[in-house]
């Protein structure tokens, strides 16, 4: 559970913690009226189901080699909750998924995240933790390097992530709710300059004929970016987007007895890209969407490099439904309690 806790950490939960109540308050605040550029769906339940299809990727490169593992489940569902400002997710890789990659050549992968949004007029905040076990190598001839001979398994490889975020879009015409809370839908074709502020803290262990070895990272970035969403026909739109950034990094290795090897720091350079083809009515929305995130410690002097890559693509679909009255009603006297508060 140490893993969970840092100062930074903290700072950023705290954060968190003032966003959601100040979504609250603007929620309270808000008064359905004509909006020529969003229609908004705040007051719906809204429930969504996605099948991703994707992979978690750590290289490792250094001036005599390149090593890359990779995670060996292809299919993934991820499930959302989300009401007004709030989203929960919970997503997972069951073994009964048909062409779910699982098998004795690359060994077997399990993948779980849980997931919290919170939106406060162009405000946003997102606390994510994502576990991987499990993942492989590919063994290349040496004398032609484009042909695979075999695979070596790293059962025990294991990724542990926390990743909060932080942001803020310059256009107030611009929803961000559409393409990541769909509570929101964009009406006209609009784009908007974001900026992000993320702290990751990663946790990486693996264990080889009982040897045991710890790499902790704690990461801090700051990211910009762009998203342009263009709508045609009214209920169609085209997303996409592209960002980069960069930061600091600091990292603990640990061994065998759990003591302290070295303690290093690295720059950061981190890069997003995101693009989304959905359809939207008032109650049903799908779509397909691909999504990649890099995170890179580059040390120049010594010509190492350490990158965890996580690349996604999903096919989603959602419903809008009125919300059940105990639902609405406990958002509400939430309100009311950080209004009365403050």
């Amino acid at each position: 559970m140490k893993f969970l806790f840092s100062k930074s950490l903290s700072l950023f939960v705290l954060s968190f913690l003032l966003l959601t109540a100040k979504a609250q308050e603007t929620s309270l605040e808000i008064k359905k009226k004509e909006n020529p550029h969003i229609e908004s769906f705040r007051d719906k339940l809204i429930l969504r189901m996605a099948l991703q299809q994707g992979f978690d990727a750590l290289e490792v490169e250094t001036q005599d080699e390149k090593l890359e593992f990779k995670s060996n489940e292809n299919l993934r569902l991820r499930f959302t909750v989300q009401h007004d400002f709030l989203a929960i997710t919970v997503g997972f890789a069951p073994d009964y998924l048909p062409f779910n990659n699982d098998d004795l050549e690359k060994g077997e992968s399990s993948t779980f995240n849980f997931g919290l949004n919170v939106f406060a007029n162009r405000f946003f905040g997102r606390i994510q933790l994502d576990n991987v076990t499990g993942f492989y190598q590919s063994n290349h001839n040496a004398e032609n390097p484009n042909i695979i001979e075999s695979y070596t398994i790293f059962k025990d490889l294991k990724k542990t992530h926390l990743h909060a975020e932080l942001a803020y879009s310059f256009n107030p015409k611009f929803s961000n709710r559409s393409y990541i809370m769909f509570n929101e839908r964009q009406k006209k074709t609009m784009g908007s300059w974001l900026l992000r502020a993320y702290f990751i803290r990663s946790r990486y262990e693996n264990v080889v004929d009982e040897d045991y070895k710890l790499r902790l990272r704690n990461q801090f970035s700051l990211l910009g970016s762009y998203v342009h969403n263009h709508v045609f026909n009214e209920k169609f739109n085209l997303l996409v987007g592209l960002g980069f950034g960069a930061g600091v990094s600091k990292v603990e290795n640990r061994f065998d007895d759990h003591s302290l090897s070295e303690r290093l720091r690295y720059p950061v350079f981190q890069s997003n890209f995101i693009a989304q083809f959905g359809y939207h009515s008032e109650y049903f929305f799908s779509g397909i969407a691909l999504t990649a995130l890099s995170n890179a410690d580059i040390d120049p002097k010594k010509d190492y490099a350490f990158n965890d890559v996580q690349l996604e693509s999903n096919i989603y679909f959602g419903y809008r439904l009125k919300a059940p009255k105990f639902i609405s009603n406990t958002f509400k006297k939430f309100g009311s309690l950080l209004k009365s508060k403050s």
